[in-house]
């Protein structure tokens, strides 16, 4: 097979990948939306769940909002 060839197999599949990265980025946005808006709203309930303890993990919103952000602008220039 020759070097082209191959190149433009890689090229291929490197264009499948970030399509189906692009699905999997949509996808842990919104979950963080989700759950962002699920701990709001147990804050603001009466009764037992607003005395509820925090969750043992919590989300580098800072971190993810980054590379969240990053992922669409490449996801938007390939695309």
């Amino acid at each position: 097979m020759d070097l082209l060839q191959q190149n433009a197999q890689a090229f291929s599949q490197i264009s499948y990948n970030l399509s189906v990265c692009k699905d999997n980025i949509s996808l842990f946005d919104q979950t963080r939306n989700n759950i962002s808006a699920i701990l709001t709203n147990m804050k603001e309930m009466p009764g037992i769940m607003s005395r509820m303890s925090a969750l043992p993990v919590t989300v580098n919103d800072d971190l993810a909002s980054h590379l969240l952000s990053s992922t669409t602008q490449v996801k938007n220039l390939l695309f």
